[in-house]
C-alpha cells in the first residue's frame, strides 16, 4: 500500500515536470514597465546562461493604425529601464539583433562559440502580427523580424540563444508558455532618476552701439581675434539712396565722425586703400602690432548682403573681392573685420564668430555724443600690411 502512494506521489511529479507546470521556486520575476491601458511581454531566456527568462511587463496605449513593433518596444523598454540595453546591427535585409545586456551583465552572439558557426538570439512570437498576419496565441518563430512584428494587448515576444549547429539544444522557444507569462504579478521598476542636464555656458553677447540716424540700418563688426576680446558691434543709421550707395569705406567715415571712441587708419596704394589699424576707446589694434614672425597680422574683410563691386551678394559672411572702397552698404547688410594671419598662424583667415543674422537681432545702446574733435583716427602705420 505505502509503496502503491510512494508510486503514484513519483508519477504524478514527473508529470508535473514533462507538462511544464511552473512551480513557486522556478516562476521568474516580471517588471512592469511603460504606462497606459495596454501591455505586451517581454521574455528573454537566457538559456546558454541556464538562468531564469526576464520577463518584462511593457505597458502602453494600443493603437491599431500605428502599431509597435518588436524592435520599437525593446527601444521603449530600454529608455524607461536603466538595467536594460540591446545591441543590433544593420544589414541590407534590416537589422539583426546582436546582444542583450540586463543589470550589467551582456549575452551577445558571439559571447559564447560552439566551435561550429557560434549562437544567435532567435526570435518566437505570440499575438499580433507578423508581417501581414495575426499570430495565434502560442510560440511561433518570427519570419519577419523585429522590425516587421507588431505587437498588440497580451501578445507575447520571446528571444532564446540558439546554435547555428543546434549543439546547444537547436532553436526552440521559451520554456514558458505565453498563457502561463500573461498571468504573472508584474513588479513595477525603479522610477529611473534623470541624469542632470548641465546647464551650458551662455556665449558672451557683445553690446551693439547706435550711431547715426535715418530709418535704414546697417552693421559694422569689429572682432579683436587676436586679443580674445568680445567684438565691438556698431548698428549705422543712414537713409539709404540705391542712386548713391555709401561704400564700406564711407561708413567707417561717417561712424568715426559720430562716434569719438572710434577710428581707424589706412594707407594708399596703386591699386585703392589698405586698412592698417582699429582704435576702440584708447586701444588701437593694427595689422603690425602682433607681428607673428612670418610675414605679420592683417585686417581682413568680409561682406553679408549689399554689393561687393558689381555682384549682390547673399545674407551670410563672404570674402570681399574688392575691399571696402567698392563695396557698397544696404539695409540690414553687415560688414566684418577680423585680424588674420598672412601665414595662418593665429587661426588663418575667418569671418566674424558670430552669424550675421544674430549680429542684426541685437538690441543697440546709442552712442555717446561725439567730442568736438572729429579727428579719432591714427595715423598709418608705415610698416602696415596691406590688406585684400
Amino acid at each position: 500500500m505505502g509503496c502503491s502512494i510512494f508510486t503514484s506521489l513519483l508519477l504524478w511529479t514527473l508529470f508535473c515536470l514533462c507538462s511544464g507546470e511552473i512551480t513557486a521556486s522556478t516562476t521568474p520575476t516580471m517588471l512592469k514597465v511603460g504606462s497606459g491601458a495596454d501591455a505586451s511581454y517581454l521574455v528573454i531566456e537566457e538559456r546558454s546562461l541556464a538562468a531564469l527568462p526576464l520577463v518584462i511587463e511593457f505597458h502602453y496605449t494600443y493603437d491599431p493604425k500605428a502599431p509597435i513593433s518588436g524592435y520599437a518596444m525593446l527601444e521603449r523598454i530600454a529608455a524607461s529601464y536603466a538595467g536594460f540595453g540591446f545591441a543590433t546591427t544593420q544589414y541590407s535585409f534590416g537589422k539583426s539583433l546582436d546582444a542583450f545586456s540586463v543589470n550589467g551583465v551582456t549575452v551577445s552572439s558571439s559571447s559564447a562559440p560552439d566551435g561550429s558557426g557560434g549562437l544567435y538570439w532567435s526570435y518566437y512570437v505570440s499575438g499580433g502580427i507578423d508581417g501581414g498576419g495575426s499570430k495565434a496565441t502560442g510560440w511561433s518563430y518570427s519570419s519577419w523580424g523585429f522590425e516587421y512584428r507588431y505587437i498588440a494587448p497580451g501578445s507575447v515576444d520571446g528571444w532564446t540563444l540558439a546554435s547555428w549547429s543546434g549543439d546547444t539544444g537547436s532553436d526552440e522557444p521559451p520554456a514558458y508558455d505565453p498563457k502561463a507569462i500573461t498571468s504573472f504579478t508584474a513588479i513595477p521598476i525603479a522610477t529611473p532618476t534623470p541624469t542632470p542636464i548641465p546647464t551650458p555656458t551662455p556665449t558672451p553677447t557683445p553690446t551693439m552701439l547706435k550711431v547715426g540716424s535715418g530709418a535704414d540700418a546697417s552693421y559694422l563688426v569689429i572682432e579683436e581675434r587676436s586679443l580674445a576680446a568680445l567684438p565691438l558691434v556698431i548698428e549705422f543709421h543712414y537713409t539709404y539712396d540705391p542712386k548713391a550707395p555709401i561704400s564700406g569705406y564711407a561708413m567707417l567715415e561717417r561712424i568715426a565722425a559720430s562716434y569719438a571712441g572710434f577710428g581707424f587708419a589706412t594707407t594708399q596704394y596703386s591699386f585703392g586703400k589698405s586698412l592698417d589699424a582699429f582704435s576702440v576707446n584708447g586701444v588701437t589694434v593694427s595689422s603690425s602690432s602682433a607681428p607673428d614672425g612670418s610675414g605679420g597680422l592683417y585686417w581682413s574683410y568680409y561682406v553679408s548682403g549689399g554689393i561687393d563691386g558689381g555682384g549682390s551678394k547673399a545674407t551670410g559672411w563672404s570674402y570681399s573681392s574688392w575691399g571696402f572702397e567698392y563695396r557698397y552698404i544696404a539695409p540690414g547688410s553687415v560688414d566684418g573685420w577680423t585680424l588674420a594671419s598672412w601665414s595662418g598662424d593665429t587661426g588663418s583667415d575667418e569671418p566674424p564668430t558670430y552669424d550675421p543674422a544674430v549680429i542684426t537681432s541685437l538690441a543697440a545702446t546709442p552712442s555717446s555724443t561725439p567730442s568736438a574733435s572729429p579727428s579719432a583716427s591714427p595715423s598709418a602705420s608705415p610698416s602696415a600690411s596691406p590688406s585684400a
